[in-house]
């Protein structure tokens, strides 16, 4: 009650209740301020709302998810052992054979190593992303500008062979995030700025924020081939592949990743792009969370 006069407004909390017979509740209770017209009286209305079945279905959709990814996690492990000896003794073979094929033959022999090595990659890719939830999340204050550098200077080969321009602000937020997993999110939308990039103009990357009133939104902006809108709807789906991404390589699975781990900081991802102009991904962390 004195919270609500120091605010002149109200308040909003959740609590936890215990019924004889140990029986729970989960109330949702809204407490608000009335200004009655020609009245010194201080006059507030409760509003409590039964959230236990909302909580309920929280849980067991956390429990179902869980046990999701329990199982990509042991169906992804048991596959690897298969695919490892199909790579052994496909390696044996070539090292004994190879040369006494023709060229169909040596052909189809490197197609079937290839995609060996490509199945391997996409489990391995699918173990990570069952990981995602047992990661540590561990939040700290950290600077978004450091961690930008460092994710670029992974790169620094190809964007120092190839002349990429990279834009950013002299001055990034401080942020509140894991400092590894953002890593990988940037390094993700960094590598596919790249992959996708045009030959016939000089690539540009950009990087910024922008803070509104709810939340702080980052965005990784190229002038790269660009997604169609149909593109655009599944990009972030595990395992899609865009047509002009089947001579690029990679799992289809970095996207995946990036929105994963950004969910899991209650933030969003989305892209804005049009076919040969270029994309922009972005990505929002709630500002109650950010900057805490």
């Amino acid at each position: 009650m004195k919270k609500a006069r120091r605010r002149r407004t109200g308040i909003d909390f959740s609590s936890e209740v215990k019924l004889a017979g140990g029986r729970k509740l989960f109330l949702h209770t809204s407490m608000v301020r009335l200004n009655l017209y020609r009245t010194k009286r201080d006059i507030f209305m409760w509003l409590m709302q039964d959230m236990t079945s909302l909580q309920q279905a929280e849980l067991e959709l956390d429990r179902k998810k869980g046990e999701l990814e329990d199982f990509v996690y042991s169906v992804s492990h048991d596959l690897k052992t298969p695919i490892v000896s199909i790579q052994g003794y496909a390696a044996l073979l070539k090292q004994d054979l190879y040369k006494k094929l023709n060229d169909t033959h040596r052909h189809y022999f490197d197609r079937m190593l290839n995609n060996t090595n490509l199945m391997q990659k996409m489990i391995q890719d699918l173990l990570e992303l069952s990981r995602i939830g047992k990661l540590n999340h561990e939040i700290t204050t950290e600077s978004f500008g450091s961690i930008l550098d460092e994710a670029l200077e992974e790169f620094s080969y190809q964007i120092e062979k190839r002349k990429i321009k990279i834009i950013k602000l002299k001055r990034f937020p401080r942020v509140r995030c894991n400092r590894k997993n953002m890593s990988v999110v940037l390094g993700n939308l960094i590598g596919n700025a790249i992959k996708f990039s045009r030959k016939e103009v000089k690539t540009v990357i950009e990087f910024g924020s922008i803070r509104k009133k709810t939340e702080l939104v980052f965005f990784v902006k190229d002038n790269g081939i660009g997604l169609t809108e149909s593109e655009s709807e599944k990009i972030f789906n595990v395992f899609y592949r865009t047509q002009e991404s089947s001579g690029v390589e990679g799992t289809g699975i970095g996207l995946t990743f990036v929105k994963k781990i950004i969910q899991y900081q209650d933030g969003k991802v989305w892209v804005e792009s049009e076919p040969g102009k270029g994309s922009t991904f972005y990505f929002s962390l709630p500002k109650k969370i950010a900057e805490k």
